[in-house]
């Protein structure tokens, strides 16, 4: 059974130039990434950087800079094991030699017309069959063909549920979606929309998962229209956003009274389809991050291997800052002009602790049964805590109260009140007979100058600068292994810097974490004899 972690690439991204697409793939594969979703590549956004040619008043042809981009980093991808997931219509901006009734008024992707409207179905089904035929030159396979895509999402948040959308069509839009059989329901309309779209691709060769709109609703009737006859999987979208009147202290999924994400997921799961969660992500009021995203990282990766997803990607990786961790997007100048709340690589307490939530959801599917994974991997709501205790990965996130934790193969001792701090094994032995181990460790970051409106942190008056500005975290952490054990801290390329001191106790060998250093990485290797 495959199971994939991955992330998503935000628009314009699909399309890096050819000396940034080498880079980032090694960046994801060393992060222990498996799948890159390709979200929205039909956005608008000029030549080189869009799907369609934007030199032309119809979207029929695609892009040949921006293809030959896109060919090159799926290449690039493919070399280091890393399948993607594509979307198929979520932003595009139908001209006037499209032919779609009253296309100047729809919203970007034909919003909720998208669903029904026939002429968007025969131009979505066209456009697909255009990119997914056309051979790679790197890799002498067309995207219909190639294993490395494993599963098409039709739509990324469309639906003939979004009322809103549906209000503000036009009067001709209406009557079409009015015009079909009677005693029609809307789930019945969307489902044929999408299974119509997803028998053409069949027809045209393609094999393997479709599912129909990746969405946030949870009502019913949309869930209804994606589990109909001719769809595979649900690709599901989950966000979460801390409660209304929250102090800033408890803006993290690790504390009860933020509320379980597992009831929004058990309204969407369906028992003959695989599930996946195509994008993720914490949704803030205004911030360029929530204040303990590490720990969210670690809830969510849990819940994913107690309720066994088949995928799970968190949204997203941006175009700036284009040196990880360096600022939050937004805010460096030049061509930085956009505030991205959840891009990864703004943000070191989740781009830090990817490698360790990749090696706990990837690992998990040999790891034992549900009630041991939940024992394994505990959720302490009420003291705001995530405690790792699988094979493979061992350490805590959250709130630790500054006393030990111990764990099957390692001691975890933290002297800030939050910290995420994980210990994964490189390679396919458990951390008890491992040669070589990855250690983590991360609190809250924030770029230089950030400032509030409010007491309550919700509204952000400034949104800072470069550098960026991370909480150094002092703990003590003991890997439970008799023997010559050495440290290393490890350069952002994952490089070995000089070698760190380690204290040899009765239990193992034991590493000072002293915060004064911007590490965030370090690794410990056994050797023998």
């Amino acid at each position: 059974r495959a199971r994939f972690f991955g992330v998503v690439l935000l628009p314009p991204l699909a399309f890096p130039r050819a000396e940034q697409a080498a880079p980032l793939a090694d960046r994801l594969a060393r992060s222990g990434v498996n799948l890159v979703r390709f979200s929205a590549i039909d956005s608008p956004l000029g030549p080189g950087q869009s799907l369609y040619d934007d030199g032309r008043d119809d979207t029929l042809e695609l892009d040949a800079e921006a293809l030959s981009r896109f060919h090159h980093l799926v290449a690039e991808l493919k070399k280091r094991g890393i399948s993607i997931s594509l979307e198929l219509l979520a932003n595009r901006r139908f001209r006037e030699g499209d032919a779609v009734p009253d296309w100047i008024r729809l919203p970007l992707g034909g919003g909720a017309a998208s669903a029904f409207d026939p002429t968007i179905q025969k131009l979505t089904l066209q456009s697909a069959q255009a990119l997914l035929s056309r051979v790679n030159p790197e890799t002498g396979l067309a995207l219909k063909d190639d294993p490395v895509l494993v599963w098409i999402t039709i739509a990324g948040e469309r639906s003939v549920f979004d009322r809103e959308e549906l209000s503000e069509l036009s009067s001709a839009a209406l009557r079409r979606l009015e015009a079909g059989p009677p005693r029609r329901s809307p789930s019945a309309i969307e489902g044929e929309q999408w299974k119509a779209i997803a028998e053409g691709l069949r027809a045209s060769g393609w094999k393997r998962p479709v599912a129909g709109s990746s969405h946030w609703r949870r009502d019913s009737e949309f869930n209804s229209a994606q589990t109909r006859p001719g769809l595979d999987l649900v690709d599901d979208r989950l966000y979460w956003a801390p409660r209304p009147g929250l102090g800033p202290y408890y803006r993290s999924q690790v504390w009860k009274l933020s509320g379980d994400l597992s009831l929004e997921v058990a309204r969407k799961k369906h028992r003959e389809r695989p599930y996946v969660v195509g994008e993720w992500c914490n949704r803030t009021d205004g911030d360029w991050a929530l204040p303990f995203e590490a720990a969210d990282l670690f809830c969510v990766t849990r819940l994913a291997v107690v309720d066994d997803w088949d995928a799970l990607c968190r949204r997203g990786v941006f175009l700036h800052p284009k040196t990880w961790g360096k600022a939050a997007p937004g805010t460096t100048g030049d061509q930085d002009l956009f505030s991205i709340a959840e891009a990864i690589n703004a943000n070191p307490q989740v781009f830090a602790m990817l490698p360790h939530a990749a090696s706990l959801y990837l690992r998990s599917a040999d790891e034992g049964s549900r009630a041991k994974k939940t024992r394994d991997l505990t959720w302490d709501g009420a003291h705001g805590r995530i405690l790792i205790d699988s094979p493979h990965t061992q350490g805590l996130a959250g709130w630790a109260g500054r006393k030990p934790q111990n764990f099957g193969s390692v001691r975890v001792e933290v002297d800030n009140p939050y910290a995420a701090v994980m210990v994964s094994s490189l390679g396919t032995e458990p951390i008890a007979t491992a040669r070589r181990l990855l250690l983590t460790a991360v609190s809250r970051a924030e770029p230089s100058g950030l400032r509030y409106s409010d007491q309550n942190k919700s509204r952000v008056a400034f949104a800072g600068q470069a550098p960026m500005l991370v909480e150094p975290v002092r703990a003590r952490v003991t890997w439970k292994r008799k023997g010559n054990v050495t440290a290393y801290r490890l350069a952002a390329d994952g490089s070995r810097k000089a070698p760190v001191n380690l204290t040899s106790t009765t239990d193992g060998s034991t590493l000072e974490l002293d915060g004064r250093t911007a590490t965030l990485h370090w690794e410990l290797v056994f050797e023998p004899g």
